[in-house]
């Protein structure tokens, strides 16, 4: 009986090796099979912009350093705002490594018909060639979330997703295909660098009237500020252009918008606006004729064109960086809806010193010290 025991208790433990040692062969020819297979990847964006193309440029260095992408010319990741997304990924489609940009993987919802849309999310979601869309925009956001159903998405460079609606929270989309980068403090943390710099009693913006461009301008967060700091609010809300014909419209109302509320503050919040104004330091002459201070919240290519500072707001190689492990960490089998999204950006000052000539502001010496960007006049 003792043997019968012993040798059934034998069995079983060659048994449970004999699936131990299979269940190490599987994991390891799976192991082997993801790395020597590629990670095909997509590109969505909501139009031409340079935040995307510079979030795109981050992302690719983030392969490049983990050793995910072969060799990529320095020079193109050297983009100026003015690089295009559509140039890049041309020439990354034909770079060697783990990740493949995909040759028909690029998609600009701007070059969109609507009578091509449906057509355009049938095709897209029928597609079984796509590990990974990488979605830049707000706009893009929230057309992924509405019409991509299995997909694996990461959406970068939103003002921001959660007010938009792409995500249900800062910490988790809610959705299990999505993942979004957020950054529940990142204007706040520009508008208390302005305020703690010019104490300001009252404080002008103007956004564009609807749900997308109050997210875009995070019109919320600065009525909470202005709240809390006691702080007189000038808001102006302009109608979206509706064609390429209705730009002159917006861009007039949006100048003559400028005028009335220079004589109504004492600083100014220069917003995300659709329409890219062309002489951005001209059209703010009417705050500078008054020594007002405009702070601007899409960055330091606003001050380079004539604003007067801002916390630049994306460290698009450190977003990079962090984004391509969120991506790995998707490709290796976790949900986007289970990984959280909070990344806080590390801030930098930019400033202009032809803009504090005109308010008659001399600058802290300290303040230009811990300044990242000096623009000695305006572009």
């Amino acid at each position: 009986m003792k043997f019968k025991r012993f040798l059934g208790s034998m069995i079983l433990v060659i048994m449970l090796l004999f699936s131990l040692i299979s269940s190490w062969s599987e994991n390891g020819d799976s192991l082997e099979m993801k790395n020597s297979s590629s990670i095909r990847i997509a590109y969505l964006e909501s139009k031409p912009f340079y935040n995307y193309t510079h979030s795109l440029i981050g992302l690719t260095k983030g392969f490049v350093k983990e050793g995910l992408l072969g060799d990529v010319d320095e020079t193109l990741l050297d983009y100026t705002v003015d690089g295009d997304a559509k140039a890049l990924w041309e020439v990354l489609v034909g770079t060697e490594g783990t990740v493949e940009f995909l040759s028909d993987g690029f998609f600009r919802l701007s070059d969109i018909d609507d009578s091509e849309t449906d057509a355009f999310i049938e095709a897209l979601n029928q597609r079984e060639d796509i590990d990974m869309i990488m979605v830049m925009g707000t706009t893009a956001g929230k057309f992924a979330k509405a019409n991509i159903k299995d997909i694996p998405m990461t959406v970068f460079s939103t003002s921001n997703a959660y007010a938009a609606g792409i995500v249900d929270s800062y910490e988790l989309s809610g959705v299990d295909n999505l993942w979004a980068h957020t950054d529940q403090k990142r204007y706040r943390r520009q508008l208390d660098a302005f305020y703690d710099t010019f104490q300001f009693k009252s404080l002008g913006m103007v956004y564009e009237d609807s749900e997308t461009g109050k997210a875009y301008s995070a019109v919320e967060m600065v009525e909470a500020f202005a709240e809390e700091k006691g702080i007189e609010l000038v808001v102006h809300g302009l109608e979206p252009p509706t064609s390429t014909e209705d730009k002159e419209r917006y861009l007039n109302e949006l100048l003559e918008c400028y005028e009335v509320i220079s004589e109504q503050v004492d600083a100014f919040y220069l917003t995300n606006v659709t329409v890219t104004v062309p002489d951005v330091y001209g059209s703010l002459e009417p705050f500078y004729d008054k020594n007002i201070p405009v702070f601007a919240m899409l960055g330091r290519s606003r001050v380079k064109k004539g604003a007067l500072m801002t916390v630049y707001r994306f460290n698009h190689d450190e977003i990079g960086e962090k984004g391509v492990d969120v991506i790995m960490r998707i490709v290796e089998g976790e949900s986007p809806g289970e990984i959280n999204q909070s990344i806080p950006e590390s801030p930098s000052l930019a400033v202009n010193l032809k803009a504090a000539e005109d308010i008659e502001w001399e600058i802290p010496f300290e303040l230009l010290l811990s300044s990242d960007y000096i623009y000695e006049d305006k572009e």
